[in-house]
C-alpha cells in the first residue's frame, strides 16, 4: 500500500488494485482486513509508535534546554514525517470519512496534547515556560498547528526549504512557550 500511496490519492485505491499491487489473493486479504482502512491503520502503526517516541525528544526536555535542543527536537519530527508523508496524508484524507481512523487519529492528537501539556506544565513549575499561559488550550493549538503545517508545507519543500520551515517552528514554539534568556536571542 505505501508504493500505492506514493503516485494515488487514498480515495482512488481500490482494494483490486491492492491485490494486483500485492500480488495477494483476495481471500489472503480479507482473512487479514476488514477493508482497505485497517490495512491502512496497520501500515501506519509503526510510523505511529516511531511518532510518538521522536515527538518525546521535546517533551521531555529538561528545564534550561535551549533553542538548538529544541530546534533539534522538531527537526527529528520532520525527519520522520518525510519518508512517511503519503501514509500521514492518506490517515489524514481517510479521517474524514472513515471512523476507525477517525478515532485512531483522535487518539493520537489526544496523547500529543496531553504529553505536551504536560512538558508545559513541568516548565511553569520550573519557571522556564511563561505562566500566564493555559497548559492544555496551548498544547492543544501548537499540536493542531504542527499536524496541519506538516501536511501541508513539507510536501513540497526542497532541503533549503526544510531547514527554513524548521528553524521557522522552532522560533515559532520557542517564542510561544519560553521564557528567552539574552543568550538565547541570536
Amino acid at each position: 500500500m505505501r508504493r500505492l500511496l506514493e503516485t494515488t490519492p487514498y480515495a482512488e485505491i481500490t482494494i483490486d488494485r491492492i491485490l494486483e499491487e500485492s500480488g495477494v489473493a483476495r481471500a489472503t486479504f480479507y482473512a487479514n482486513f476488514v477493508d482497505k482502512s485497517a490495512l491502512l491503520m496497520e501500515v501506519a502503526q509503526d510510523v505511529h509508535a516511531a511518532g510518538i517516541d521522536v515527538a518525546e525528544s521535546w517533551w521531555k526536555l529538561p528545564p534550561g534546554a535551549s533553542r538548538a535542543d529544541l530546534a533539534s527536537a522538531l527537526g527529528m519530527i520532520v525527519d520522520l514525517y518525510l519518508p512517511n508523508r503519503a501514509v500521514l496524508a492518506a490517515l489524514t484524507e481517510a479521517s474524514t470519512y472513515e471512523s476507525p481512523i477517525r478515532h485512531r487519529m483522535a487518539e493520537l492528537q489526544q496523547l500529543s496534547i496531553r504529553k505536551l501539556s504536560e512538558h508545559i506544565e513541568r516548565g511553569q513549575q520550573v519557571g522556564v515556560v511563561r505562566k500566564s499561559l493555559i497548559p492544555k488550550e496551548t498544547a492543544g493549538w501548537l499540536i493542531w498547528m504542527m499536524e496541519r503545517g506538516l501536511y501541508q508545507m513539507l510536501p513540497s519543500a526542497g532541503l533549503a526549504e526544510l531547514e527554513r520551515l524548521v528553524t521557522s517552528l522552532t522560533d515559532v514554539i520557542w517564542h510561544t512557550l519560553y521564557l528567552v534568556e539574552p543568550k538565547d536571542r541570536a
